[in-house]
């Protein structure tokens, strides 16, 4: 994912966007037409969307951790939860626009949306065989 820290994760980030490519053109050499293409595309927009909300959240928790030196943190979490809720309410209204509006093809935007999940497993797979040298 753009603007990455961490090696791993932008390795992971880049495998993605590889998959997503790979899976749009199997979209299109499959016959699936412009509704598999645009079922991937957007499954990668729903994968990237989540990841960065996901991301966001951790990244705010360590921080308060960090700051509080380890103890619980002060201040009252109501305003986390409703950033947290509002981004899966995001995520539907992008998958409700995407499947209904726009007739994306609900098995290719599945697999577009697993992109990360493959471009982890690979990442996995690759740590592994750098462990064995």
């Amino acid at each position: 994912m753009a603007g990455e820290t961490d090696a791993q994760l932008r390795r992971i980030g880049r495998s993605a966007i590889v998959v997503v490519v790979c899976a749009t053109a199997a979209a299109l050499l499959s016959g699936a037409g412009v509704r598999g293409v645009l079922g991937v595309l957007t499954g990668g927009l729903i994968a990237t969307v989540s990841y960065r909300g996901i991301r966001s959240g951790v990244d705010g928790l360590v921080g308060r951790l960090i700051a509080s030196n380890g103890t619980s943190p002060s201040g009252s979490g109501s305003w986390g939860l409703v950033k947290y809720v509002t981004r899966f309410a995001i995520l539907g209204g992008i998958a409700y626009v995407m499947m209904v509006r726009l007739r994306a093809h609900p098995g290719w935007t599945l697999v577009g949306t697993s992109s990360i999940v493959v471009a982890a497993a690979l990442e996995a797979v690759r740590s592994l065989g750098r462990a064995r040298r």
